[in-house]
């Protein structure tokens, strides 16, 4: 192993088509850490920022891991992001939230090492989370998990739960059982009894509302889809930035920008292309993760620590899986925020807000 403490700017293996440094008559790429000022600025906190580094852990046959820990260690927050995404979706978040805090660049994104057999399924992505978080020794997390990041929070949860004090699923619950998919949407129980403060501005909502649907700059799950397993090369970001801004995303090029730079390279032929593998596989493959993931209703259900759903009202999870949700785990809860599937860049005080004070919460571990 290696020690998780120690700075390494970019993880030390990845892929093997990895490209090299540019050459030196290019402008250097931007440091990764360049927009947390303009991140600052959006959030209202100033320009004081917490300390941060990117650290890397090495696991067994070579593979690396690679996060950045926020503020104090051991960290007390862990997060998890989704498919196509990396460690830096978390910023404004991490920036409000005021607390250690790990993210983690799952298995084939951001700085960590591709998979030779591109699992990156819930339970692969766990193993890699549980040798990080034995590696810093950091105790029990608060584990907060969007998408894919979420599904492998449950298994996780599950399977680890010495490392896990309390669970938060961003806009994610396992797909709905086999015959389930079209059917009549089960009627939700009660909206359970608030357990974080309705002063948020996120209060629990009754989430048998409107079905999500397309909205400017918050795209479908099937345009998300559609767009990150598409086009593998780019002349230029902008031309990434343009393909974006037409699938949907948003809010606006300026977050446009921020997000893509920090989730391309260039490669050594002057184009550009993702850092995730999801980018660069078939699309079959790319989206197999998270295709039939209805298994996972067991172990969720079966945890004894305290569980959030924070659902995106213009997000990807529909009335039906949140009747499931409440019904397989009735003492758990549901809140609604105005926001799209990627909670954490839209809305990212008020997730902060909940995420602090859900961890307040008693849990047994």
């Amino acid at each position: 192993m290696t020690d998780p403490h120690e700075f390494d700017e970019r993880a030390t293996k990845h892929n093997p088509e990895q490209t090299a440094e540019p050459p030196v008559d290019r402008p250097a790429e931007p440091d990764e850490f360049s927009f947390l000022p303009e991140d600052a600025d959006r959030v209202g906190i100033g320009s004081a920022l917490p300390a941060h580094r990117r650290i890397s852990v090495s696991r067994e046959g070579g593979s690396v891991v690679s996060a950045i820990e926020w503020g104090s260690h051991p960290p007390q927050v862990t997060l998890l992001h989704g498919a196509g995404l990396n460690a830096h979706t978390w910023d404004p978040t991490v920036l409000c939230l005021n607390v250690g805090t790990l993210a983690i660049d799952l298995p084939g994104h951001g700085d960590s090492t591709w998979r030779d057999d591109a699992d990156y399924t819930p339970a692969r992505n766990a193993e890699a989370v549980a040798d990080v978080l034995t590696e810093l020794g950091g105790g029990p997390q608060v584990i907060v998990g969007q998408s894919l990041g979420g599904l492998t929070g449950i298994v996780l949860a599950a399977t680890h739960p010495e490392l896990v004090s309390h669970l938060i699923l961003v806009d994610i619950v396992p797909t709905l059982p086999p015959g389930e998919e079209h059917g009549e949407p089960v009627a939700p129980t009660p909206p359970p009894t608030a357990s974080v403060p309705v002063s948020t501005g996120a209060p629990v909502t009754d989430p048998g509302g409107g079905e999500p649907t397309a909205t400017p700059g918050k795209p479908t799950l099937a345009q998300i889809r559609e767009f990150m397993t598409g086009q593998r090369r780019y002349e230029s970001r902008d031309a990434i930035i343009d393909r974006a801004l037409a699938f949907g995303y948003g809010p606006d090029r300026g977050a446009l920008t921020r997000g893509v730079t920090l989730n391309t390279r260039r490669r050594d032929d002057g184009q550009y292309e993702f850092k995730h593998h999801l980018a660069h596989l078939d699309p079959e493959v790319a989206m197999a993760a998270g295709k039939d993931t209805s298994a996972l209703w067991e172990p969720l259900a079966s945890l004894s620590i305290p569980v959030l759903l924070i659902r995106g009202r213009h997000g990807v999870v529909d009335t039906a899986q949140v009747a499931e949700f409440l019904r397989r785990a009735p003492g758990d809860d549901v809140v609604d925020l105005d926001s799209g599937h990627n909670v954490q860049e839209d809305s990212p005080a008020a997730l902060a807000d909940l995420i602090r004070a859900f961890g307040e919460r008693p849990s047994p571990v």
